[in-house]
């Protein structure tokens, strides 16, 4: 069930990606960049794409850490584990990096069986990761969109579930549809609110400030109310935009989903809860429409 809500409407994308390892075969390598929010398939497609070429090409699968001090290099640790050669000792003995990087490159030159390296979430890539860069001439982009109210009414048949509001609350982000309709209960099922928070949890205490804020006031916080309770703190904002918990919307921000507003208005603690309730209705009470 998770799969194929991941994978509906990714044809064109894996087409894409089927045209370049192609071109790879010819002996021209490509970077390409697969990117979307949280939940939107990236994996999944990914995932796919090297199940159906696993007998033509050598698949090398590594991953950033999401933590605050990464391992320096830590995908190419993964990746030296499925390689014969010296690179896992270079990278033990703290090597050069060129040395490094020249070893692992060595092992993707033309000649040999097409190499398809896959490096899982770059976003948290370490400095000395990000230096093992390739031409910008050679780079290609994937964009995954979310899904269609037509997927989700789909999804919803085949769970034998309403999809009435599905779509709504969940913005068509693959993971957050087929958790709502897994889920036997009503409200922020517990792997979307997990997912939330352990995101919303890398925020600084300004930008989780405004991010609590935010959900209290609703569905779109209008930029006058949010800047006259969270004050100096409104330029923290940022911050949880880049994390990928708000977006700009006309005249203020709202959440990206529904249900990720539910997520941070839920955890929120019921003494603070107060504090800003009673924050915002003083600042609408003070506002010249009163």
């Amino acid at each position: 069930m998770y799969q194929t809500a991941e994978l509906l409407e990714r044809d064109q994308a894996l087409r894409h990606l089927d045209s370049i390892l192609k071109l790879v075969g010819l002996g021209t390598g490509r970077t390409v960049l697969v990117s979307g929010e949280a939940g939107i398939g990236k994996t999944s497609l990914v995932e796919r794409f090297a199940d159906r070429h696993r007998d033509e090409a050598r698949i090398l699968w590594g991953a950033c850490e999401a933590l605050f001090t990464p391992r320096p290099l830590g995908p190419l640790y993964d990746i030296a584990a499925q390689l014969p050669s010296d690179l896992l000792s270079l990278l033990e003995s703290n090597a050069p990096r060129p040395r490094i990087f020249g070893a692992l490159l060595g092992e993707l030159q033309p000649g040999r069986r097409p190499s398809v390296v896959v490096i899982e979430d770059v976003h948290w890539a370490d400095e000395a990761t990000l230096d093992l860069d390739l031409p910008g001439t050679a780079l290609s982009r994937v964009a995954l969109g979310p899904l269609t109210e037509a997927a989700v009414e789909m999804l919803a048949r085949k769970a034998d579930r309403p999809a009435a509001g599905v779509h709504a609350v969940t913005g068509g982000n693959p993971f957050f549809v087929t958790e709502v309709l897994a889920s036997a209960e009503p409200g922020v099922p517990p792997t979307v609110r997990d997912a939330v928070l352990l995101r919303a949890a890398r925020l600084s205490a300004r930008a989780r400030s405004v991010l609590d804020v935010a959900a209290v006031i609703g569905a779109r916080a209008e930029l006058g109310l949010l800047e006259a309770v969270v004050g100096k703190d409104m330029p923290a904002a940022e911050e949880a935009i880049s994390r990928g918990l708000l977006r700009p919307v006309e005249g203020g921000f709202g959440f990206r989903h529904e249900l990720a507003r539910q997520a941070v208005l839920g955890a929120i603690p019921q003494a603070s809860s107060r504090i800003i309730h009673k924050a915002v209705l003083e600042a609408l009470l003070a506002s010249p429409a009163g």
